[in-house]
């Protein structure tokens, strides 16, 4: 009888103990945010470079010698302005060979004609003779566009960027003689990662500024390149408007901020992409209450940003404590312990 005391009593000691083990295991630790009332706008900053909206090697059509150049470097031409002219001399004699040749035909014609009114000539000749004047005309025609080819005009407003020759100097037909730049619009070009490439950009606005100009110039998106380069990142242009750039040149650095619009709904917040959790139903975070427990509260989330922010459009009124992160392993009803703020006294609690 006394064994089976002490065998009881052995009993409800270790499940005592167990009990008590089990009241006393360490919570787990989670790192918690508040979601924030959406701003009126997210910012983000891009270094890039103004380039012009084309340059233009400029050339002649023709080979020569250089008789004339008109401008020099950083010139600011017009549209049909002579910029270079080519020794035409030699130009000049074949083309009037072939007209003296041409008016000698062209009489010729006019009495064959008559001749033929009058049936003294076959219309088989008639027609050779029509034939070999077209035929002298258009030869005509290239030796005298030949000789306008000796002179090269500016073929739109723009500045003269290069200037490769002298007076004087041979050149090929296709050598480059001017390089121009297009000074009706500039571009600015900047580089950005596949985050910003993917994401909706529509309702962005695109701001630019320069180190002598900070007031931001509004500029329009008109591309980014489909293909990534060796440092992964997408090159975007943009377009600038032609007014307001009077301190803005190309090669200049400037920065391009991209400013996205919220929507309407003044019940949007913004909380860590991290917080972010989904099941088999929809999107949710884990709200920690009052006594510490786990709550499953569901959300409808919108925007993702390229730094990791998530725009969560019902669901969330401010007030909640979010669990941040890590908690694909955690469950509800569990209960947890918020870790404690970083002191800014006391930087990694060495104190």
């Amino acid at each position: 009888m006394r064994k089976d005391l002490l065998f009881a009593a052995s009993i409800c000691l270790i499940c005592s103990c167990n009990n008590d083990n089990a009241d006393t295991r360490p919570l787990k630790v989670v790192e918690t945010t508040t979601p924030a009332i959406a701003g009126d706008s997210v910012c983000r900053t891009f270094a890039g470079i103004v380039e012009e909206a084309r340059q233009i090697n400029l050339a002649f059509k023709i080979a020569g010698q250089i008789s004339a150049v008109n401008v020099t470097e950083g010139q600011k031409v017009s549209e049909g302005q002579l910029l270079a002219t080519l020794d035409d001399s030699d130009y000049k004699l074949e083309k009037d060979a072939v007209e003296i040749q041409y008016k000698q035909l062209s009489d010729e014609v006019e009495r064959t004609r008559v001749l033929y009114g009058q049936k003294s000539v076959s219309k088989n000749d008639f027609e050779k003779a029509e034939a070999g004047l077209r035929q002298l005309g258009i030869q005509l025609q290239g030796y005298e566009n030949k000789l306008a080819y000796t002179r090269l005009y500016a073929p739109i407003d723009c500045y003269v960027q290069t200037v490769n020759f002298d007076p004087g100097e041979m050149v090929n037909a296709g050598t480059t003689i001017f390089e121009l730049i297009d000074a009706s619009q500039y571009e600015v070009a900047i580089d950005v990662p596949a985050t910003v490439k993917m994401q909706d950009l529509r309702g962005t606005t695109f701001l630019c500024t320069s180190q002598f100009d900070e007031t931001p110039i509004p500029i329009r998106l008109k591309s980014i390149v489909p293909k990534a380069d060796g440092n992964q990142l997408y090159r975007a242009r943009f377009a600038m408007p032609a007014k307001g750039t009077a301190r803005i040149t190309p090669g200049m650095n400037v920065e391009v901020t991209f400013k996205s619009i919220n929507d309407d709904d003044s019940r949007r917040m913004s909380i860590a992409a991290s917080a972010i959790l989904n099941d088999s139903s929809r999107c949710f975070v884990w709200q920690v209450m009052p006594d510490s427990t786990l709550h499953k509260c569901p959300v409808t989330i919108g925007h993702i940003t390229a730094d990791g922010t998530v725009y969560v459009t019902s669901g969330l009124d401010g007030s909640e404590t979010i669990v941040k992160s890590g908690g694909g392993s955690l469950h509800a009803g569990q209960k947890v312990r918020i870790m404690p703020a970083p002191s800014e006294t006391n930087v990694g609690g060495l104190l």
